[in-house]
């Protein structure tokens, strides 16, 4: 949540989702994007968290937070790829990366289509896993600085939908 457009998106999602609305301006006191003395209205967290899949604020209270699980989807790792392979990942909606790994565990974006990635840029991962959300760190565009400490989230809420290698011939 970085713009004032990603909350009017969510707002919009929210609303389309499940039929109730939050206001941009309420996103936006929650995440902390503008200060405010105002607390969030119990109704509003119900509205949220049945966005989220319980059945209101109080089922979500009720339920004990799980924080600990085992990795169920298909899982690439890094170290499995040799310099110059491509990783080509999916997550909802419509977007994809195709990344090509440098080495130590470093990848640089070839192709995006709907993301915050942009062609060029250069981040580190451990792994890619089928159907959870994808972390890099050191995420750093290109010609700046490598270690710069970004770090960027693909398919936080969906997870990666799709990963697909491309091996390139050693010669």
């Amino acid at each position: 949540m970085e713009s004032p457009s990603d909350f009017n998106r969510l707002s919009l999602t929210i609303n389309v989702d499940i039929g109730e609305s939050v206001s941009a301006s309420t996103l936006k006191r929650l995440f902390g994007y503008v200060k405010s003395e105002t607390d969030i209205s119990k109704s509003t967290l119900s509205i949220l968290t049945r966005w989220l899949g319980y059945k209101g604020w109080g089922d979500f209270c009720a339920t004990p937070a799980s924080q600990s699980q085992f990795i169920k989807g298909a899982t690439l790792k890094t170290e499995q790829l040799t310099p110059g392979d491509k990783v080509r990942f999916l997550w909802s909606p419509d977007r994809h990366c195709v990344a090509r790994y440098l080495g130590d565990y470093r990848f640089v974006v070839e192709e995006v289509q709907h993301a915050k990635l942009k062609i060029g840029d250069t981040f580190k991962t451990l792994q890619f896993t089928d159907g959870s959300a994808a972390y890099f760190t050191d995420v750093c565009p290109p010609g700046g600085t490598y270690g710069n400490g970004r770090s960027y989230v693909a398919g936080y809420r969906t997870g990666i939908t799709d990963i697909e290698v491309i091996h390139v011939r050693q010669r």
